[in-house]
C-alpha cells in the first residue's frame, strides 16, 4: 500500500484534513504517534465473495473512496490490511454516521457511547465484532453461523485481496483471530437494513395508450430504504414513471424492472405485454388467435397500437397470411397473372399458392389481389392448404349447396370447429372474412 509520512505533525493541520463528528475525552497520547499516514482512493482493493448471502458492497466508490483519501492517525486508522478503512466506511454506509473506526478494542470500551449504540456478547446483524487489533462487520446471523465483512483479514483463506464477505461459525467470531476477541458494538435502530430481493407485482398486460400500477415487495420486511427506481427494457413499448405507473406506447413486450435505491444493487423485474388497444380483451373469441398469430411473424397491427380485427381483408391479405404460415419461404415459378408482379406484397404468396392449387385466378389472366375476400373463398383456400379431398356431411346451410366451389371446404370446416354460420342456416359464403376471422380460421386450421 502506497503512504505518504509527515515528518511533522501539525495539530491545526490534522483537524482541517479530518472529518470526525465525536469528541474523544482523556484519551491517552499513545494512540495519536506523530505520524500521518494517508491511504489513497486509487489503491486496488478488491473485495471477495460479494454478494454471498445477498450482501453485496460496492467499494469502488462512496463512502469507501471517502475513508481511503483522507489522512488519518498511523495505523490506528488505516493499517496495511485496512481493516479500520473498511469498518469506517461500511458503518457509515449502514447508518449514515461518519465515524472514523480506529481498531476494535478503542470501540468497543469507549466509542461506542459517542453515538448512543449498545454493546453486549450476542451477535446480531448490523453490528462491529470488536478484538484488540481488528474489526469486523456482521451482516446477517443464522443461529450460529455468521455472515461478516471485514478489510485486512488476508490469513482467511477465502479472502482474495484487502477485503471480503465470508460466512463463518460464531465460534471462529468469537476467537483470537486478531488480538483478544472483546464483543459487539451494536447499531441499533440506526442501522441500514438493505433489501435483500424485490418482487414486482401488477398486471402482466396493459392496453397501448392505457395504464396501470406497478407495486414491489421488498425483503426483507424492515429494509430500511424500501424505494426504487423503474425502468424499462424497450420504451418504444411501454413508458414507466417514476411512481411505476406503466403506459403502453406500442404493441410488443418490454421487461419492466425496480432497482432498490438502497446500495444494494438488488433488481426485481416482469415481464408486460402490451396489447392492440382494439385487442385488449381476452374474453374475445379472437384475442388469442390475434397474439399467436402476431407472435409467429404471420401478421401485424395496421399501426403500432391497433390490429384492425374488424377490417376487411383483400385475396391478397390472405393467400400471404397462409404463406407466412405454411410456405417456408418457398420462390415458387411466376403464375403468369398480369396482375401479379414483383414488388407486389403479394407476389410470392400467390405463386406458392397457385403452384400448390390453393388458389387459382378470378379469370385465366388476373388473380385479383386487391378484391375483397369472402368467408367461402378463405374456406376453399384453407381446405386445399390442408390437403383436400375430405367428404364431410352436409352440413345444411341453405346458402351452400351442393355443387358450390365452396361446398366440401364449408363442410370440412363446420366438421372440424374451424367455424360455424353467420346465423341459423346460414353460413355466409359471399360476407367478405375480416381480419379477426382471418387469423382465428387459420389459428384453429394450423393447430
Amino acid at each position: 500500500m502506497k503512504s505518504k509520512v509527515l515528518k511533522t505533525f501539525l495539530a491545526a493541520g490534522l483537524a482541517a484534513a479530518l472529518t470526525v463528528t465525536f469528541s474523544v475525552p482523556g484519551i491517552s497520547e499513545q494512540i495519536f504517534p506523530e505520524t500521518v499516514q494517508t491511504v489513497e482512493a486509487a489503491e486496488n482493493y478488491t473485495i471477495a465473495n460479494n454478494g454471498l448471502n445477498g450482501v453485496s458492497i460496492d467499494i469502488s466508490s462512496s463512502p469507501y473512496t471517502d475513508f481511503a483519501a483522507i489522512p488519518v492517525w498511523g495505523s490506528y486508522a488505516y493499517s496495511g490490511e485496512g481493516c479500520a478503512w473498511f469498518a469506517s466506511a461500511r458503518v457509515r454506509e449502514l447508518t449514515g454516521l461518519g465515524s472514523t473506526i480506529y481498531d476494535g478494542n478503542s470501540w468497543f470500551n469507549w466509542t461506542y457511547a459517542q453515538f448512543g449504540f449498545t454493546r453486549g456478547t450476542e451477535p446480531q446483524a448490523g453490528s462491529l465484532a470488536c478484538y484488540t487489533n481488528h474489526i469486523a462487520v456482521v451482516e446477517k446471523v443464522d443461529g450460529d453461523t455468521l455472515t461478516i465483512s471485514e478489510g485486512g483479514r488476508s490469513d482467511v483463506p477465502a479472502n482474495a485481496g484487502h477485503c471480503g464477505i465470508f460466512e463463518v461459525s460464531r465460534e471462529e467470531v468469537e476467537s483470537s483471530r486478531a488480538g483478544d476477541f472483546l464483543g459487539y458494538v451494536y447499531f441499533g435502530s440506526s442501522c441500514k437494513v438493505t433489501a435483500s430481493s424485490i418482487s414486482v407485482n401488477g398486471n402482466s398486460a396493459v392496453a397501448a395508450g392505457s395504464s396501470t400500477q406497478m407495486s414491489v415487495v421488498v425483503a426483507p420486511e424492515n429494509t430500511t430504504d424500501k424505494s426504487v427506481t423503474w425502468s424499462t427494457s424497450n420504451p418504444s413499448v411501454t413508458s414507466i414513471d417514476e411512481n411505476g405507473i406503466i403506459t403502453g406506447v406500442s404493441q410488443g413486450n418490454a421487461v419492466i424492472q425496480a432497482t432498490a435505491n438502497d446500495g444494494s444493487k438488488v433488481v426485481g423485474s416482469k415481464t408486460i405485454q402490451v396489447l392492440f388497444n382494439d385487442v385488449a380483451d381476452p374474453s374475445s373469441n379472437y384475442y388469442d388467435a390475434v397474439y399467436w398469430a402476431v407472435k409467429k411473424g404471420i401478421t401485424s397491427g395496421i399501426s403500432s397500437t391497433s390490429f384492425g380485427p374488424g377490417n376487411v381483408c383483400t385475396r391478397g391479405q390472405i393467400i400471404t397470411l397462409l404463406y407466412r404460415a405454411l410456405g417456408n419461404g418457398e420462390n415458387a415459378p411466376d403464375a403468369g397473372f398480369t396482375d401479379n408482379n414483383p414488388g407486389d406484397y403479394w407476389y410470392k404468396a400467390v405463386n406458392w399458392a397457385a403452384a400448390h392449387g390453393i388458389a387459382a385466378g378470378t379469370s385465366a389472366n388476373t388473380f385479383s389481389a386487391n378484391r375483397y375476400c369472402t368467408r367461402g373463398e378463405i374456406m376453399t383456400f384453407l381446405y386445399r392448404a390442408a390437403g383436400g379431398g375430405s367428404k364431410n356431411a352436409d352440413c345444411g346451410y341453405r346458402d351452400v349447396k351442393n355443387g358450390s366451389y365452396c361446398y366440401d371446404a364449408v363442410n370440412w370446416a363446420v366438421a372440424n370447429g374451424i367455424t360455424n354460420g353467420t346465423a341459423p342456416g346460414v353460413f355466409g359464403t359471399d360476407n367478405f372474412c375480416t381480419r379477426a376471422q382471418a387469423v382465428v380460421f387459420l389459428s384453429r386450421t394450423i393447430k
